[in-house]
């Protein structure tokens, strides 16, 4: 069903879905912290800062690597990911230098705008 190459992959991805999770729950732990007195007395002990996340990383982890829905949904990503024609390293560069110079061009009528209304403005005032 889900070939063996992609499988890597996939775990990859899910062992990085806990991790950011167990990020954000640590995160989300030291500004409740902040502002509920209940929620810093928790957060105080060493296995409720570092346990908690690291427990809700590794259930988000599992939940994604056992549920077998989101696994065939994870391998048809991988699937479609590689039919992508990516740019080459040239058309890539072309690319960017020229969106650098539109930016420098509208940054350079935006700025001649900001003048002008500037002007406009002081003149209205005075």
């Amino acid at each position: 069903m889900i070939k063996e190459e992609n499988v890597k992959i996939i775990t990859l991805s899910f062992v990085a879905a806990g991790f950011l999770t167990a990020f954000v729950v640590r995160i989300l732990f030291e500004l409740l912290a902040v502002y509920s007195g209940m929620v810093a007395m928790a957060y105080g002990q060493e296995w409720v800062r570092h346990g908690v996340p690291v427990l809700v990383g590794l259930g988000v982890f599992l939940f994604l690597q056992l549920r077998e829905k989101t696994r065939i949904w994870a391998h048809e990503v991988v699937v479609e990911v590689r039919k992508v024609v990516w740019p080459s390293r040239q058309a890539t560069l072309g690319m960017t230098v020229l969106v650098c110079i539109i930016l420098m061009i509208s940054g350079f009528v935006l700025g001649v705008f900001d003048l002008a209304s500037n002007a406009v403005v002081n003149f209205i005032i005075d």
